[in-house]
């Protein structure tokens, strides 16, 4: 998946900088990301409560195109492990992708650029395997 991340690929500095500007996600390195703990216990309470795990992580503004659907699989299979300790929030935490001191327009924008990216990344390799196949 371009722009996406594999098991062996790595985040690119543009794609760490995306993801540190998420409020649900305290830190990231070139190969993971650390989320916030109030996100993690937002997204506990709403799966409980019956909603996707990939719905919820989208609406933070972590795209499976960017992260990968395998790491958010982990990440619940690691919260449902350790949900017996998770504390409630301990203030309201809003899963949109934007708050803060920054405009939530330019967020919105940042956002969608990087997603028209990695679409138009993943076009360039569909077409570049369609011809490889056209040529066998």
């Amino acid at each position: 998946m371009a722009g996406g991340v594999s098991a062996v690929s790595k985040f690119t500095e543009q794609q760490m900088a995306y993801l540190e500007s998420l409020p649900a996600v305290d830190r990231v390195t070139s190969s993971r990301i650390y989320y916030a703990p109030e996100f993690r216990d937002e997204c506990m309470r709403r799966y409980r409560a019956g909603e996707k795990p990939l719905v919820l992580f989208r609406e933070a503004g972590l795209y499976p195109q960017l992260i990968g659907h395998k790491r958010i699989e982990r990440a619940f299979a690691r919260w449902r492990e350790m949900s017996g300790t998770c504390a409630k929030p301990k203030r309201k935490y809003s899963l949109k992708p934007s708050y803060g001191v920054t405009d939530m327009r330019d967020d919105i924008i940042r956002q969608q650029s990087l997603l028209i990216r990695m679409l138009e990344d993943e076009i360039v390799r569909l077409k570049d395997s369609l011809g490889a196949h056209d040529e066998k």
